[in-house]
């Protein structure tokens, strides 16, 4: 539990540091 609580926040944290450089990727698949 510990351990999927630390994956997700990771997951987090990557996800809001892509977010700036990768946001082309998530903004065009939402676009279409």
């Amino acid at each position: 539990m510990c351990i999927l609580y630390a994956n997700l926040l990771i997951f987090f944290i990557l996800f809001l540091i892509a977010g700036p450089y990768k946001k082309d990727g998530f903004a065009y698949t939402k676009q279409i």
